[in-house]
């Protein structure tokens, strides 16, 4: 995927770090949540545990993502919830682990170990959970990223189908990226009428109906 595909989110945004900000921002909803629950139900010493283990790895994930571009090393983010992930993964933490591993992975340019380490993710994660469909979003993403048309085809694919279907909790998001992609393979038409039905399901209070308004104002 171009970075002419993400070029404006956030309107001034670059491309690398979206995904990182959207990540980070998941990642301490998870931890949030999940730390009040695990706190106000007396959870298990190997829980709180696993908790810490997660919310040490957003810290880390954090501090390398407020430095310079030139100088983001990712190995120890990596490494951190690698470590984390097989020491607890059996936690309600595990598939998050993962998940920022493969993010990781990602900015390293390590692109087919992070496409394998987030299938794996979204495989552990229950599609009941409300950050299902953003995973599954970043997923899609991260194949139709692929230099292999067989696993791009397969993303957009995969995308198409998040931006159809109703109970996906992001349906929002991957409407906005598949027009995006529309736009960036110059199928203006297309994009135009993801974009337009997007602002008209969502209404004003989507951030990505705001967003494909801006675009909408760019064709």
């Amino acid at each position: 995927m171009s970075k002419e595909l993400l070029q404006d989110l956030w309107y001034d945004v670059q491309n690398k770090r979206q995904f990182q900000i959207l990540a980070l921002v998941a990642g301490l909803v998870v931890a949030g949540a999940a730390g009040w629950m695990l706190y106000s139900s007396h959870a298990s010493r190997k829980t709180q545990e696993a908790h810490k283990a997660f919310t040490d790895g957003v810290s880390e994930f954090e501090a390398v993502l407020q430095r310079p571009a030139n100088s983001q090393n990712w190995s120890s983010v990596i490494e951190l919830f690698g470590a984390a992930h097989d020491r607890y993964n059996a936690s309600v933490f595990a598939p998050f682990m993962l998940a920022y591993k493969a993010q990781a992975l990602s900015y390293n340019g390590e692109k087919e170990a992070a496409l394998d380490t987030m299938t794996k993710a979204l495989a552990e994660l229950d599609k009941q959970n409300p950050l299902y469909g953003f995973y599954a979003t970043k997923l899609a993403l991260m194949k139709a990223d692929s230099s292999d048309e067989a696993v791009k085809a397969e993303g957009l694919k995969e995308l198409e189908n998040l931006a159809n279907d109703v109970r996906n909790s992001a349906k929002d998001m991957a409407t906005y990226y598949l027009g995006s992609h529309a736009s960036s393979a110059s199928d203006k038409e297309k994009a135009r009428s993801l974009w337009s039905t997007l602002i008209t399901q969502a209404g004003n209070d989507s951030v990505w109906a705001a967003m494909a308004q801006h675009q909408l104002s760019l064709l």
